[in-house]
């Protein structure tokens, strides 16, 4: 998950049209996140068992990784669209 993110930032900085992937990308996870721990908090609450919490942690990590590699591919795709190929002398 650390390398998507960190790949995404990458890509998306060097053009500036990938930064909408970036933001969608972070919205999406930032409220599907939250909606997970609303939803799992309120369980909680109403009594069900603590163990339901590692239910809440795989969905969120499956999630997170859904997303990731969905706004990756995205971002990968446009950056090798307006990749430029450059060969110099100086290049072996």
């Amino acid at each position: 998950m650390y390398r998507h993110s960190r790949l995404i930032a990458a890509l998306t900085d060097a053009h500036m049209s990938g930064l909408i992937f970036n933001e969608r990308y972070r919205n999406a996870v930032l409220n599907m996140g939250q909606q997970l721990l609303n939803d799992y908090d309120e369980r909680v609450l109403n009594g069900e068992p603590a163990g339901v919490l590692e239910e809440a942690n795989r969905k969120i990590t499956d999630m997170v990784r859904e997303a990731s590699e969905k706004a990756l591919s995205l971002v990968l795709k446009n950056a090798s669209e307006h990749m430029k190929i450059r060969y110099h002398r100086g290049d072996n």
